[in-house]
Order: C-alpha cells, then structure tokens, then sequence
C-alpha cells in the first residue's frame, strides 16, 4: 500500500454539497503543503482531517492542518531500503575482504508507532569470485510485526576476482590434511600393536 494525505477531488466533487465542499477543499490544500505530492504518492498511511463546516475557510485550513499533524504523529516514516545504501557486506570466499551487496530499487512506507520493522537477507554466508559487479546474490525481505511487505533482489556493488591460486590450494589442503593426520594416527596405532604381538609370539620359553 502507499501511504496518502489526501482527500477525494475532481469533476465530481463540483457537484457536492457546498459544505462538503468546502471541507474537501480545505483538507486537499492542506494536505499539499504539509507533505508535498511525492511524499503522500509513496508512503502507506491514510489520515483524513474533518472539520466544523460553520468556520470559515482559513479556519477550516487551519484546524485540518493541526489534524493532519495529530494523525501524522502515529506513524513515523521508514526508508527500509535504499539503493545507495548497503544492506550488509558479505564474506568473499578464499579472500581477505567482504563484498558490499545494495538492493535494486527503495523501498519506504509508515510504520505505526510501536510496530517492529525489520530487513532479513537472503543470500549465500560467502561470495565465491568471480562475479561481475551488479550480479544478484539474495533478496531482501521487509518485515513488519513479523509480516512479509515485500522483497527486493540485492546485488553486487563491485565486481568479485578470482582468488588466487594458492588460496584455494590452502583450502583443499585444509579440509584433507584432519583426514591424512586421522588416517597416519590409525597406521601407527596398528603398526604398534602388530609388532608387539610379533614379540610376544618370538619371545623364547624356559623349561625347568
């Protein structure tokens, strides 16, 4: 949803009782210089000021602004994502750095006081190079009380290298060498035991 100041207006209001009329006119010319139009087109609040239509116009403004302001302190505004701003830096595997991952497109909208937003990531622990800057790797979830709002795809903002050559040798060596070092500890265990049976069987016998 997108959040609206705004009051009904067009053609059709013209045909509105004059009182009501005034009313419209005095919540839309309000709304307009509290918010501005794209402020009210991209958030997700609907707050609507009525008044007594036996006040004049400017006090009709007046008191629908002070509305609009008592409504607007319920909510607070959240930019939860933000295309110049990273969502987290991610690992880069067999390499001594974190790669910087940004959401594609913003994302804002109300909050209600006392609601829990949150942003959750979903992409791989390390980023395996090469990969071209702008790559998508995840998304990123918005959550609101626990509730999924929506989901943008998160990508790249530099280009990933290769790792080096030894890097990656470094690693394998890593994951086999607790395998080798397990496999000589089982060798000399069974060498020991098989030359201690090997004495026992030619040590000599007495007969008294």
């Amino acid at each position: 949803g997108r959040r609206c100041f705004a009051a009904h207006q067009g053609r059709r209001a013209e045909r509105r009782p004059p009182r009501l009329q005034g009313l419209l006119d005095a919540v839309t010319e309000r709304q307009q210089v509290l918010l501005g139009k794209r402020a009210a087109e991209k958030l997700d609040a609907k707050v609507i000021s009525v008044v007594a239509v036996s006040l004049s116009k400017s006090a009709r403004e007046g008191d629908s602004a002070q509305l609009l302001r008592y409504g607007r302190a319920f909510y607070r505004p959240i930019n939860a994502l933000d295309k110049s701003r990273a969502v987290v830096a991610i690992p880069v595997q067999y390499q001594d750095f974190s790669a910087k991952v940004y959401p594609r497109r913003d994302f804002a909208f109300a909050a209600r006081n006392g609601e829990r937003v949150t942003v959750m990531l979903d992409a791989p622990k390390e980023i395996e190079g090469p990969r071209s800057a702008g790559s998508i790797v995840g998304q990123a979830i918005v959550m609101r009380d626990g509730k999924r709002l929506t989901s943008v795809p998160v990508a790249l903002g530099e280009a990933v290298p290769a790792p080096p050559t030894s890097a990656v040798m470094l690693a394998a060596l890593g994951r086999v060498l607790p395998f080798v070092l397990l496999l000589v500890l089982v060798a000399l265990i069974a060498t020991f035991f098989m030359r201690r049976g090997n004495n026992r069987a030619h040590r000599p016998e007495f007969v008294g």
